[in-house]
């Protein structure tokens, strides 16, 4: 009896170990696991810059609102990790406005300015100064932009022929842009019409000939007023 179950022991005992092996060693290779590894799985921190393979974290891998402004450290986002996409989108678009105001003064009682170049005439404001009783009193007949300018016209309202015209002055307010990397923006004029905005092709148009000619003729309405 004993002898027997000692070779009963013996043979069994291979098949045992053989099996135990079986179950430690071997690889699934048909195993599904489908979004198995949640959010809630991952310990905070474990998943670091670090342990991601470049590209592994692509746009359509991110759930949409996932990334929210709180969750981006300062200055983290910088203009070589954007795509060439939004890079050019960000550095096209205005950063800045800049409103110049240049003035000129004139004692023919005629006045013009241009506005200088890259930027656009925004508003004109004329006046006309007896300047403390020492030049003729005027009255102000004219105040317009033209071309990228304007011009201002003053005629003698209490005429002393001792006294010279009243000094004209026109102050412009030139608009010019920055792009948010600090890229001069080069204005484009627009009209407004009912139907909508209509941009203006002034690459062939001379801003100081247009300027020059409604300054003579605002002179020539200065001097048929003066005359009558």
């Amino acid at each position: 009896m004993s002898k027997l179950i000692r070779t009963f022991l013996i043979v069994i005992a291979p098949i045992a170990l053989l099996g135990l092996g079986a179950e430690v060693h071997a690889q699934a290779s048909d195993v599904v696991c489908d979004k198995c590894v949640n959010t809630s799985d991952i310990a905070s921190g474990a998943v670091s810059t670090n342990r991601l393979k470049k590209q592994a974290v692509t746009t359509s891998k991110i759930r949409k609102n996932a990334v929210t402004t709180n969750k981006i450290k300062n200055y983290a986002v910088t203009y070589d990790k954007l795509s060439d996409e939004v890079f050019f989108a960000i550095s096209e678009s205005i950063g800045g406005i800049i409103l110049e105001q240049m003035s000129v003064s004139d004692g023919s009682g005629v006045a013009s300015l241009v506005c200088p170049a890259g930027t656009l005439v925004g508003s004109a404001n004329c006046n006309c100064d007896f300047v403390n009783g020492s030049r003729n009193f005027g009255v102000l007949f004219m105040c317009q932009v033209a071309g990228n300018g304007g011009v201002a016209g003053c005629f003698n309202h209490l005429f002393d022929p001792i006294l010279p015209f009243p000094l004209a002055t026109i102050t412009l307010s030139c608009v010019s842009a920055l792009q948010t990397d600090g890229t001069p923006i080069t204005p484009v004029p627009f009209s407004k019409f009912p139907s909508g905005l209509v941009k203006i092709d002034n690459s062939g148009m001379d801003f100081e000939s247009a300027v020059n000619n409604a300054r003579a003729t605002v002179a020539a309405q200065r001097d048929a007023l003066q005359n009558r």
